[in-house]
C-alpha cells in the first residue's frame, strides 16, 4: 500500500465513506507523518477525483471515487496480509517437520536423512528470505 493509498483509508475511516464530511487534511497527514508532502499528496489525490478541495485551506472530503479506492486498497491489504499468514503457516509446519527428521537423525545417524535435513534447512532459509520483505 502507497502512501496515498495510507491516506485515503484513514481518511475513510474518518468519515464513514460519507461525501459530506470535512476533514483537515494537516491534522490528518501530521498524524500519518506526512505532513511535509502535503501539497503533492492533495494534488495527487485530487487529480485521481479521490477528494474535492474546499474553499477553506486545507479542508477535504472524500468523493465517491475515493470511497471505492479505500474500500479497494483495503481489500488488497487483506489480501495480502492472508497471504502472509499462509507462508508463515507453512514455513512453521516446515521446521516442526525438521524438528522430527532432527530427532530421527539424532537415533540413527545416516548420510540420506543428514542431507534431507540439508535440503529443508535450505528451504527453511529460502523461506525466511521471502518473508523479509514484509516487515
Amino acid at each position: 500500500m502507497d502512501v496515498y493509498q495510507k491516506v485515503l483509508t484513514r481518511l475513510m475511516d474518518l468519515t464513514g465513506g460519507k461525501e459530506t464530511v470535512d476533514v483537515d487534511l494537516a491534522d490528518l497527514l501530521k498524524k500519518e507523518g506526512f505532513f511535509p508532502s502535503i501539497d503533492s499528496i492533495r494534488d495527487y489525490m485530487s487529480s485521481e477525483s479521490w477528494i474535492t478541495v474546499t474553499s477553506r485551506k486545507n479542508i477535504i472530503r472524500i468523493t465517491h471515487w475515493g470511497v471505492a479506492a479505500a474500500k479497494k486498497a483495503g481489500t488488497a491489504t487483506q489480501d495480502s496480509q492472508k497471504a502472509l499468514k499462509k507462508e508463515i503457516n507453512k514455513l512453521a509446519a516446515t521446521v516442526k517437520e525438521l524438528s522430527v527428521k532432527l530427532e530421527d537423525l539424532a537415533s540413527d545417524p545416516t548420510a540420506d536423512k543428514f542431507k534431507q535435513i540439508q535440503k529443508d534447512v535450505a528451504a527453511i532459509t529460502s523461506a525466511v528470505k521471502g518473508l523479509e520483505g514484509n516487515f
